[in-house]
């Protein structure tokens, strides 16, 4: 009878762990599984699975190491459940969180990179995309925020409008107001909570999760509990309408006062192609450009600040733009700042030819300023807008020495 007992215990033991999807690493404070109508108490080790809703308490954070290695931190007063989550390979893998309320921090595994595009996060009012990075997506009262640490994320709302969040910045929505911020990250805005996974206070699991099927090793870790420290930038606020195709998605990726700008995004791929620059609504062509030129004295310019989006393959950054239009030469030139897989860009450009019928720009004279070691080549292209060329805004594409990266921009007066 006992050896019955045993087995049976054996396979109930079993058929648990391989329908587990991952496993409870550390515990500070109180929160509960919700399966159905039962409300489980959450302790280190257990093992979390499919249609799981996790609720903390307040001082709680719970951290959770799936299958594939992406580990999860839940912050205080937090409803999160994982409606789905298939660990295979990258034609079976999928994985969707839910947040209804609260914060979460996650450092993306192993479906983060065999299939990104079938990685999603939902709140009430936004659907959020990873393309292999570390986030942290927060719902409190009528704002949805998502900040990027590391890799890139997009948030498209729930009227299709789609927006880019690149590395070491946060996205704000105000569902009441309909305001998008886009923000650098602060230390406030990408702390889970004040407590720290990982202190005299926390459960901790002695050993690491047990995994399943292309399970990559390794144990826990407390990484998902870092946080950042930035200082804040001035505020960005986009807030195009965005168009889609069949199997793309217009990501805008930030705007100023005239324009705004991004690139195409396809949904399977997750590959950027087509940056592009449009005019906010209501905005026209500077309509008389000619008689601006004729208004800049020889010894006098107008010069243009702003910012850009840049992408080279799987690499995309955020970086600034400065421009003049000379009123000696009539021509403009500038430069750019970015940082790319590492590797700081800094391209000149001169000589760029205003078309003053159409309001417009180009310039094919790009080289390296003071730059040692680098030799670019390229072009770029822009319109003015308001009545005496306030803005500015166009597309570029830059080769340093043979790696080739494509763009767009806003700048204003």
């Amino acid at each position: 009878m006992l050896r019955m007992t045993m087995f049976v215990l054996t396979l109930v033991l079993s058929f648990q762990a391989l329908a587990s999807i991952g496993k409870i690493s550390a515990v500070r404070g109180e929160a509960h599984f919700l399966r159905g109508a039962q409300e489980v108490v959450i302790n280190v080790g257990d093992m979390v699975e499919e249609k799981d809703r996790i609720k903390t308490g307040a001082n709680t954070q719970v951290q959770v190491v799936f299958n594939d290695r992406t580990i999860v931190t839940i912050g205080k007063s937090t409803d999160f459940s994982i409606p789905q989550y298939v660990y295979g390979d990258a034609d079976t893998s999928k994985a969707q969180f839910n947040l209804a309320k609260g914060v979460f921090k996650s450092i993306s595994g192993r479906i983060g990179k065999l299939a990104p595009q079938r990685f999603k996060i939902k709140t009430a009012t936004s659907t959020i995309g990873i393309r292999g990075t570390t986030y942290i997506v927060r719902v409190v009262g009528s704002e949805t925020s998502l900040a990027t640490l590391n890799g890139a994320t997009y948030m498209e709302l729930n009227s299709g409008k789609t927006y880019d969040v690149p590395a070491g910045k946060e996205l704000v929505y105000n569902i009441d107001t309909g305001k998008v911020t886009l923000q650098d990250v602060s230390s406030t805005s990408v702390s889970v909570n004040t407590g720290t996974i990982g202190d005299d206070k926390t459960k901790t699991a002695d050993n690491e999760s047990d995994g399943g099927s292309g399970t990559d090793g390794g144990g826990t870790t407390d990484e998902a509990q870092n946080t950042v420290e930035t200082n804040t930038s001035t505020t960005q606020t986009t807030s195009q309408n965005v168009e889609t195709e069949d199997k793309k998605v217009k990501v805008a990726a930030g705007s100023d006062s005239y324009t705004s700008y991004g690139y195409w995004l396809d949904k399977t791929t997750q590959e950027r192609s087509s940056p592009y620059s449009e005019p906010l609504s209501g905005v026209s062509l500077t309509p008389n450009m000619q008689a601006v030129l004729d208004g800049i004295g020889s010894q006098s310019s107008l010069t243009y600040s702003g910012n850009l989006t840049v992408f080279s393959g799987s690499y995309n950054a955020s970086g600034t733009i400065n421009m003049t239009i000379s009123g000696y030469s009539k021509d403009v030139s500038g430069n750019m700042t970015f940082t790319l897989n590492g590797v700081q860009w800094r391209p000149y450009f001169d000589s760029g030819t205003i078309n003053a019928s159409s309001s417009s720009f180009s310039s094919t004279s790009f080289y390296d300023g003071s730059e040692s070691g680098a030799s670019y080549s390229g072009s770029i292209n822009g319109k003015f807008y308001g009545s005496n060329a306030n803005g500015v805004g166009g597309t570029f594409d830059v080769t340093r020495n043979r790696t080739k990266a494509e763009g767009s921009y806003a700048a204003k007066q």
